[in-house]
């Protein structure tokens, strides 16, 4: 089960990079159905937004920090002043991969989950948390279970959500979320 899950993770995690790579590249022609037809594009997600330029502003000053702690800090201050804000998500995921960078499992997990209770449907930190809690469970551990339960639930949701669930930071053209 953990080595089907780790593969599974292994087997995705190119994919959403990929996916990141193409959203700086101009989109592909639209595909043709068996009949000739051009398939309609998919519609472009959703992108967050700031409601005020007080709040891009703190989005902008917390995204610019590089230490994933005091990434996180700043994220649940932002996540406390503006509680309807639609950025939050994104700077807990950017904190998430700074802590992912740093190979620290733990903080992947705990600052991945408050993405994902943001957005259950983002499959980047859905994958993230799958794949840390995979890596970071050990044969012996009491919650071993759980947590192989845990990943296997947010891997699936990771594959379900890859053509819809992906979000991007604001500034991200129309075209190039539709590419992604």
């Amino acid at each position: 089960m953990k080595l089907a899950t780790a593969l599974l993770l292994m087997a995705f995690m190119p994919a959403l990079g990929m996916a990141q790579d193409n959203a700086n590249k101009t989109p592909a022609p639209a595909q043709t159905t068996q009949s000739g037809n051009a398939a309609p594009a998919p519609a472009p997600q959703h992108q967050p937004q700031a409601k005020s330029k007080e709040e891009f502003d703190a989005y902008n000053q917390a995204a610019a920090k590089t230490d994933p702690t005091q990434l996180e800090a700043a994220a649940d201050d932002f996540a406390q002043k503006f509680p309807n804000s639609e950025l939050k998500e994104l700077l807990y995921v950017r904190a998430m991969n700074l802590y992912q960078q740093q190979n620290n499992s733990a903080k992947v997990i705990s600052s991945g989950r408050k993405a994902i209770a943001l957005n259950p449907t983002n499959p980047v930190p859905l994958v993230a948390v799958a794949s840390a809690l995979v890596m970071d469970t050990h044969e012996n551990d009491l919650d071993r279970d759980s947590r192989y339960a845990e990943a296997s639930k947010d891997a699936q949701a990771g594959l379900d959500n890859v053509e819809t669930g992906l979000l991007m930071p604001p500034g991200v053209s129309p075209a190039a979320v539709t590419a992604a």
